[in-house]
């Protein structure tokens, strides 16, 4: 597991020999002679685009409508590491011969990205650069591509949830608006976790339901988001540092205390708001 993880979680830069050597041998085990010639590029956004040209044979809308069919005609490399750690492992520890035969794919995958193999010639692909993950291991990132790659291209993710490009580079156009209309539902939640509950609270008139004097306590908003059947309730308040934050709580919840009880797990009963706070 760990030697596989490693392999798809690499950003060292292609070992160009050993990925070469390992092609030449899927292309022998595929009854193929090896490739005569490698092309090699920096990220499969230009692999796929070089491989639409190449199946195209020619510039233009043709090329541009099959970039995206060349990424389902692709090896993965580095990125096959997990099915091919299944295989491993009877491979090696169980001796199952035709596993065996998956070992040159097996040996890309710890040198090289993806890949297009072509009669007589293959085009390769670096490995990213960079690979940010959350807490969870999801890809991640809030300033820019969660994977970035040696030619600047990348993909922007947002707790393993992939985002339009445009939410990182150009954070303006991302307004409580778009991310409240957005169509696509896991999309829609990343947009307003990355706008922010309490900016989409504003732009949606929010009505107090309950407020404590201090604003560090917070008051509890009550406020009818798109496509939910009621209206959902929230803590607004303000932290140590003069951020306003918005947690959303039950619609059960009629107060500020019952809202700050919940958050921290405890009875009413038992909660009290605390008299210093850093």
């Amino acid at each position: 597991r760990d030697e596989y993880l490693s392999r798809g979680l690499s950003t060292e830069p292609a070992d160009r020999q050993a990925a070469e050597e390992a092609i030449a041998d899927v292309y022998r085990a595929a009854n193929m002679a090896p490739p005569r010639a490698f092309i090699w590029l920096a990220s499969p956004m230009a692999g796929a685009i070089a491989a639409a040209m190449i199946a195209a044979g020619k510039q233009g809308d043709q090329v541009r409508d099959q970039v995206w069919a060349q990424v389902r005609r692709c090896g993965y490399g580095q990125h096959d590491a997990g099915w091919l750690a299944f295989y491993a492992y009877f491979a090696e520890t169980c001796g199952i011969a035709d596993a065996l035969r998956l070992a040159p794919l097996s040996r890309l995958c710890a040198s090289a990205g993806w890949w297009w193999p072509f009669e007589h010639l293959c085009i390769v692909t670096d490995r990213p650069e960079a690979i940010c993950r959350d807490d969870q291991n999801r890809l991640h990132s809030e300033a820019g591509p969660a994977i970035r790659y040696r030619d600047g291209w990348g993909v922007c993710v947002w707790h393993g949830t992939r985002i339009p490009d445009e939410w990182m580079s150009d954070r303006a156009s991302l307004t409580a608006k778009v991310a409240l209309t957005w169509q696509n539902i896991e999309q829609r939640r990343a947009a307003l976790e990355i706008v922010g509950w309490n900016n989409v609270l504003r732009e949606l008139k929010a009505k107090v339901v309950d407020e404590h004097p201090d604003p560090e306590c917070g008051s509890l908003v009550e406020v009818q988001l798109p496509d939910l059947p009621r209206k959902s309730r929230f803590i607004r308040a303000m932290c140590g540092t003069r951020r306003e934050f918005a947690i959303g709580v039950p619609p059960e919840i009629k107060t500020v205390a019952e809202g700050q009880a919940w958050l921290t797990g405890l009875p009413i009963e038992q909660f009290q708001f605390p008299t210093l706070r850093t």
